[in-house]
């Protein structure tokens, strides 16, 4: 049985590894052509009620959390040996900024269900305390769509308040933010 080919070429174990001025000096027009992404999609439930703030020049920011259950394909599971229902969690903090924090503050809630598109930041600081260096990483959010119906939303609300029939709907209407609007609440609202 023959070997499999090496289609990188000669590996040295000792050869040192080039810094990025280094790789950028010997390669001139590789930074150039590049891509460069910092996008994040991510879906989950909100861990909490948003945190509205208004500023003095009109503007708004939200900030809340998102618990996004880790998924693992059967075999993953296995071999990782992950029961179903015990799977991690990961939170992310989220800053929502503008109409997309204004609709957020109005209509968005603990335990619901979302999908958000943004990008990664992270904040840095001196703890005034410690005058330890800190750092938070948080997601600048984009776009965010609700993603449960109105019965969903409803039922969930009702039954964190202790059960019974109904619940208060807060969804909005069309007429408020426009059909296209992120968080229209699901396909089968009418």
């Amino acid at each position: 049985m023959s070997e499999e080919p090496d289609i990188f070429g000669p590996q040295s174990t000792d050869a040192p590894l080039l810094s990025d001025e280094e790789l950028l000096a010997q390669n001139p027009d590789w930074d150039d052509t590049v891509a460069r992404f910092n996008t994040v999609h991510l879906s989950g439930r909100i861990g909490g009620e948003p945190k509205t703030r208004y500023f003095d020049d009109g503007k708004v920011v939200v900030n809340l959390n998102l618990a996004v259950q880790r998924k693992y394909h059967p075999l993953e599971r296995k071999h990782l040996n992950i029961a179903y229902g015990q799977e991690e969690t990961d939170w992310f903090g989220l800053e929502i900024w503008g109409k997309t924090a204004e609709f957020a503050s109005k209509y968005v809630d603990k335990g619901m269900r979302v999908s958000v598109i943004g990008s990664l930041q992270i904040d840095q600081w001196t703890d005034k305390e410690s005058g330890e260096p800190r750092s938070r990483t948080k997601v600048v959010v984009r776009e965010l769509d609700i993603m449960e119906t109105r019965a969903e939303g409803d039922l969930r609300r009702s039954k964190r308040s202790g059960g019974g029939s109904g619940g208060s709907s807060n969804f909005f209407s069309e007429d408020d933010f426009g059909a296209s609007s992120a968080g229209s609440g699901g396909f089968f609202d009418d």
